[in-house]
């Protein structure tokens, strides 16, 4: 696929002045806005069909995140908080709103759309299936250095690869959960946190440990149900109650880990749990906001609220930000501190501010 056309943006007013004080422009940029007029006068493409179903998807997706953020993260839809997404289909992507370096390092056509900034490039790797967001937090080498960039494949692409994805409300939640960690990463506290911190295994193996130490699913299960009770308390004393057996259980826990496997395993875990906490919690929020039925769109499924052998942290951290809810604590406070905070820290200043 061949591309001539050139992507400038935001082209400064370079100019200078001559003795009779008229304006000389300097050949270099005499060349750029020559090749910029020719660019801005070539029109968007008209969207084939195909492009036109997955443009109404994009804006359903848009939708969804608009009305979770109105319901519980109003950092969500802020426009310098949002991840360009990218959308994975047979030999192309589709970018939607992306950052001036792409424009600039990635031959691409601009395709008309409403609402949203619409581009088609060549596929950008080869990949079978993408669901993940991808940030360089050491470069800046490349598009996706500083900026995270949320990478999805296509509702029909992800259907050929999983045939249990049956429609659009099973796929849409997949990728609200990465757009949740695509605002995570935008927050430039929380940006610089993720630079700092240590990672001593992968996190699918970090979700294995539960299972290969009993001891560790015994004391989490034990921490996890403190945190159902806080959940579904109705009394306020009661409450506090099960947030502090919560926390001391927490502490016991942790003390343990320290001894067995380290400082920074337990700060790996602490890592993971501020990453996955919103993205699962506006995963769930989503599915029940589509309508979705099954047992997975029950916002107090054993996948998602009690399963700690097999889902750890996932379970852990999506109970948090729901206690975090009932309590009215701030969902955005994780992600403005440059400092490692585990998620317990914002309960323990919320038992403070309760007990005096």
């Amino acid at each position: 696929m061949k591309y001539d056309k050139l992507q400038i943006v935001g082209l400064p007013k370079a100019q200078k002045r001559n003795k009779m004080g008229m304006k000389t422009l300097l050949l270099p940029l005499l060349a750029c806005v020559m090749s910029v007029s020719v660019s801005c006068s070539r029109p968007s493409l008209e969207p084939t069909e195909s492009e036109q179903n997955l443009m109404g998807q994009i804006t359903r997706i848009l939708e969804v995140r608009k009305q979770l953020a109105d319901s519980f993260w109003p950092e969500f839809d802020r426009v310098e908080l949002s991840a360009p997404m990218v959308f994975y289909e047979d030999s192309v992507c589709y970018v939607v709103n992306p950052k001036e370096k792409f424009l600039k390092d990635i031959p691409c056509e601009r395709i008309r759309a409403k609402g949203f900034d619409f581009y088609k490039t060549a596929r950008l790797d080869e990949s079978t299936f993408r669901m993940d967001t991808h940030v360089d937090l050491y470069s800046d080498s490349t598009y996706t250095g500083r900026d995270a960039y949320v990478m999805c494949s296509t509702l029909g692409e992800s259907q050929r690869m999983f045939s249990d994805i049956e429609d659009e409300t099973q796929w849409i939640p997949m990728v609200i959960h990465e757009l949740a960690h695509g605002c995570q990463d935008a927050h430039p506290e929380h940006y610089k946190a993720r630079q700092e911190a240590e990672y001593p295994v992968f996190e699918l193996d970090l979700l294995t440990y539960p299972s290969q130490y009993p001891w560790l699913a015994d004391m989490l299960a034990a921490e996890n149900g403190y945190l159902l009770s806080a959940i579904s308390g109705d009394d306020r004393d009661e409450v506090k109650a099960s947030v502090n057996s919560f926390l001391e259980s927490r502490r016991i826990r942790k003390e343990k880990m320290l001894t067995v496997f380290g400082d920074s395993l337990v700060r790996e875990e602490e890592s993971f749990e501020t990453a996955e906490s919103m993205a699962r919690f506006m995963e769930v929020q989503s599915t029940l906001m589509l309508g979705k039925g099954g047992q997975d769109a029950i916002v107090d499924a054993p996948f998602y609220s009690r399963n700690v052998t097999q889902a750890y942290f996932f379970v852990t951290s999506y109970n948090l930000v729901r206690l975090f809810v009932k309590l009215g604590i701030d969902l955005d406070l994780p992600y403005r501190t440059t400092e490692h905070q585990p998620l317990e820290a914002f309960l323990i200043t919320w038992l403070q501010v309760e007990t005096n």
